[in-house]
């Protein structure tokens, strides 16, 4: 059986992304990952999705709650050991530590 042609993204120096860094994480905060990916690419600077996604990761850059912290807010909603005041605290708190804000994606 013939091999697939595989098309292979171009590795993108580490000090082109650290240029590019401050205003990724920034669109990063506004915008979900493909409006981020229009609006960063260039002539001169095209990574693909996966290649974003990884630098995100490696920033530590999420939106997302983890698996383990949804778990541990649903059952403390289901058994009641938390208001929902306490419990939107602890969204808020979360929200904080990754210097994010909620947007309404709606609308894009």
């Amino acid at each position: 059986m013939p091999k697939k042609d595989r098309a292979y993204s171009v590795r993108i120096p580490p000090q082109v992304w650290e240029g590019q860094k401050d205003r990724i994480l920034a669109l990063y905060k506004e915008h979900i990952l493909c409006k981020v990916l229009e609006k960063i690419t260039t002539t001169e600077f095209s990574p693909s999705e996966s290649q974003l996604r990884e630098k995100l990761k490696e920033w530590g850059s999420k939106k997302r709650l983890s698996a383990k912290e949804r778990k541990k807010i649903n059952r403390e909603i289901e058994t009641g050991r938390k208001d929902m005041s306490r419990i939107c605290k602890d969204l808020q708190s979360w929200l904080q530590r990754y210097d994010l804000t909620i947007v309404d994606h709606s609308r894009e």
